[in-house]
């Protein structure tokens, strides 16, 4: 059954006329308004991932969001435990969607340096991304944190982490 459109929003009709667009009275038949649930349900389903453990450079800590469900991605963030003798850092966080093809890059959420080249700090650095808008990832979604650089040192700790909403 067709509705009627009774409240023009303001400025809606100059920017259909600089369009060229129809009036919200001819427009009535093909718009459909739809109340986007998909956030709050996403929220109210929250769960916080991680895994850790020892990465060599250019090797990934990985995180499946949901091998079978679809997922809202929140944020995510890499820790990396850097030591003495370690001469540089570089990290990112990578989200592959679905999976991806093998052998694709993924695409980088966040990235940056551990610190000046050759210093001889220790501690953790990390590397936080929050999502400007929630995410929505099919099954088998992954975020990976990945040293891209290391140094003089063979692996770091690496601890991945990320807020989703499960759901389904």
């Amino acid at each position: 059954m067709p509705f009627s459109i009774q409240r023009v929003p303001q400025g809606l009709l100059n920017l259909l006329n600089i369009k060229g667009g129809k009036t919200p009275i001819e427009l009535e038949d093909r718009v459909r308004c739809a109340l986007e649930m998909l956030q709050m349900y996403g929220l109210q389903q929250v769960q916080r991932l991680t895994a850790s453990g020892a990465t060599a450079e250019g090797a990934s800590q990985a995180i499946v969001l949901s091998t079978t469900n679809w997922t809202v991605l929140f944020g995510a963030s890499v820790s990396f435990s850097k030591t003495a003798t370690m001469t540089a850092l570089w990290g990112s966080i990578l989200l592959f969607r679905g999976g991806g093809p093998v052998g694709t890059a993924g695409l980088v959420l966040a990235s940056g340096p551990g610190g000046p080249f050759g210093a001889t700090e220790t501690g953790t650095v990390q590397i936080p991304w929050i999502a400007p808008y929630p995410w929505l990832c099919p099954p088998n979604t992954s975020i990976n944190g990945t040293p891209q650089i290391i140094g003089t040192d063979a692996t770091c700790t690496t601890v991945i982490s990320c807020e989703i909403g499960v759901l389904g």
